[in-house]
């Protein structure tokens, strides 16, 4: 290492060009940097990150005046300087040695209060709302609810990477069930008799692919499940969604690195549902497969593990053999839709489960060729939308309505477009949040028949007290 007696036998000319030298390497970098910044395109999207990037501000006085102005533009730098995308790849590597780490697992601890996928539910259906249902639910509207999911297993508390493949870890239980079977018997009780009701809880990976040295025998999806079905009324048909995704374990039924299931676990969801309904269910032979590549999902986007990395999703989804008109609907009360299709088959990169249906919407209108006269109303959260276009092929029409999103009264929603069938069609984590149950409930308020219901009030929901007991 030279000290400061060599440096200063360094001669004035010598020192002068290697002066020189650093400036003229600095100014380059700036140069180039600029002209790169300038030039090279611009991602919207961070498929790594999983965000909308800033982009260049429009300018305004207003702006300008309150300094709103010159922080977009220092944000818009940051987002946009040349190769951040694989300068935030680097990083993810360098923290691959974080968490806690044994032979065969690594396990990320996740903060959702601070975690960057926690945004409102207008942002998210601005990029792709399929991505955060059962990471964590924000703000819908005006209604706070971070408190009421507390301790009610929707956070993702720690990700499991086990054999190349992520996992949440799964925190529901009896008591956390039973608030949703309430909900469902109350539907029971205000629909017409005639209105037949199935209720379908999907699990997630946990029980198929996970050893059961890292679950907890009491947080066993499966008897989740059963403790909701033995609590529903008579007049409700259980899905067996569960037994025939079990059946089918060794196929592509989930995601390595997303916390939704595939297309081919949709269908086999839909295979359970036919059981149920006495339907005939369509061979998967019938359908048109395609394929979306190269796909990087959300738990990915959460822990940036390179296990995760390296064992890459593609998205599958199968074609119906049957012609449907589809409508979407940004207001439920609009007499007339958004012209579209069951799959949106420009969804791509990191937004590619959005092939189904399109993403997340209030409600979605299918038409089919069918002429029995039976119409199903789905409510969903995302992994409904994997499964919901398979419905068209025994309906003569489909209505599809995401819980979160949709503002109208179900009943009477029910009752005008005289439909015969409903069917909840919610993953585990979901049905364990006692949120789904305040919001599903509220749906039927004004059909409650107390004289002087005690109600919880939480902003704009108004929900009995008995039916979350």
């Amino acid at each position: 290492m030279t000290d400061q007696k060599e440096l200063n036998n360094i001669p004035d000319d010598r020192r002068t060009t290697i002066s020189w030298i650093n400036s003229i390497l600095f100014l380059g970098i700036l140069v180039v940097g600029g002209l790169l910044l300038l030039f090279l395109p611009k991602d919207k999207i961070s498929e790594t990150e999983k965000r909308k990037l800033c982009q260049f501000p429009s300018f305004s006085v207003e702006q300008l005046t309150v300094g709103n102005y010159t922080d977009s533009i220092e944000l818009y730098f940051a987002d946009n300087f040349p190769f951040r995308e694989s300068m935030v790849q680097f990083s993810a590597g360098l923290k691959d040695c974080y968490g806690y780490r044994s032979e065969d697992v690594m396990i990320y601890n996740i903060d959702p209060q601070k975690d960057p996928m926690v945004i409102t539910a207008e942002e998210s259906l601005k990029l792709d709302s399929t991505v955060y249902d059962s990471i964590t639910v924000a703000q819908l509207d005006s209604m706070t609810v971070m408190d009421t999911l507390k301790n009610d297993g929707e956070y993702v508390k720690s990700v499991f990477i086990y054999d190349g493949r992520a996992f949440q870890i799964f925190g529901g239980s009896k008591n956390t069930a039973k608030p949703f079977s309430n909900m469902v018997n109350q539907y029971r009780k205000i629909l017409d008799p005639e209105v037949k009701i199935f209720c379908m809880e999907i699990p997630t990976p946990i029980d198929f692919y996970l050893p059961a040295k890292y679950k907890k025998k009491q947080n066993s999806e499966k008897s989740n499940i059963e403790a909701v079905y033995s609590a529903l009324d008579s007049g409700i048909t259980a899905v067996l969604a569960y037994e025939e995704l079990q059946k089918n374990a060794s196929k592509y039924l989930y995601f390595n690195t997303d916390h939704h299931w595939t297309g081919l676990g949709g269908y086999y969801a839909y295979r359970a549902f036919c059981n149920a309904a006495g339907f005939q269910p369509y061979e998967l032979s019938a359908f048109e497969k395609k394929t979306k590549r190269k796909f990087l999902g959300t738990l990915y986007a959460l822990t940036h593990d390179k296990r995760l990395r390296e064992n890459i999703d593609s998205v599958e989804y199968f074609k119906l053999p049957i012609t449907t008109t589809v409508s979407y609907f940004n207001d439920e009360k609009s007499k007339k839709g958004i012209s579209s299709r069951l799959y949106a088959e420009s969804a791509s990169g990191g937004n590619s489960y959005s092939v189904f249906l399109g993403g997340d919407c209030p409600l979605i209108k299918v038409t089919t060729q069918n002429k029995n006269g039976r119409k199903i109303l789905c409510i969903k959260d995302s992994y409904g939308n994997a499964f919901a276009p398979y419905l068209a092929l025994h309906y003569e029409q489909v209505f599809i309505i995401d819980y979160r999103y949709f503002k109208s009264n179900i009943a009477d929603f029910i009752k005008t477009n005289k439909i015969t069938d409903f069917i909840f069609a919610h993953n585990t984590f979901v049905v364990n949040t006692r949120y789904t149950s305040m919001r599903e409930l509220a749906l039927l308020k004004s059909y409650r028949k107390s004289a002087t219901p005690k109600v919880v009030v939480k902003d704009t929901l108004v929900v009995p007290k008995d039916t979350l007991k």
